[in-house]
């Protein structure tokens, strides 16, 4: 009988830091991710896409065309999910500048995991992010030129 004193004081522990989590506010796991977002909607706009936030993606429309853009993992985790929602239009991806036709996956992470280890040694450096580009099938073939250009700005 005298494991039921120290079981309960265990379980009160965990009780305690269970709700304790569960009580706090979700994070989000980037702290730039609302400036991110409002990058993406200027550089649409900038395009003369009218914009909105749906979800996790920024909408931009311009006629007939829709762009969908998105975070996306750096090591590649989201692709499945992306090629589903892209539902058969294409899919680029912007990373530092540049535009893919697949997710830079090596390049990707390796920026991910060199600015984790910087962090390591409390030195900032700012983030990269890989964005999805899904461009509805009915953009002009135009659209792809402005593309390049929007992943120069975010």
């Amino acid at each position: 009988m005298r494991l039921l004193p120290a079981s309960l004081a265990i379980g009160f522990v965990l009780v305690a830091s269970l709700s304790t989590k569960f009580m706090a506010p979700a994070a989000s796991n980037d702290p730039g991710l609302d400036q991110n977002n409002r990058a993406v909607i200027a550089a649409l706009d900038g395009l003369g896409f009218s914009t909105e936030l749906d979800g996790g993606w920024v909408l931009g429309t311009r006629g007939a065309c829709r762009l969908h853009v998105a975070d996306v993992e750096p090591q590649g985790w989201t692709r499945s999910s992306i090629q589903r929602a892209a539902a058969g239009n294409p899919i680029h991806y912007a990373f530092a500048g540049q535009l893919y036709d697949e997710q830079p996956i090596l390049r990707t992470s390796s920026a991910y995991y060199r600015r984790r280890l910087l962090a390591y040694f409390h030195i900032k450096t700012s983030p990269k992010f890989a964005r999805a580009i899904v461009v509805a099938n009915t953009c002009p073939s135009e659209v792809i030129d402005e593309i390049k250009l929007l992943a120069a700005r975010i």
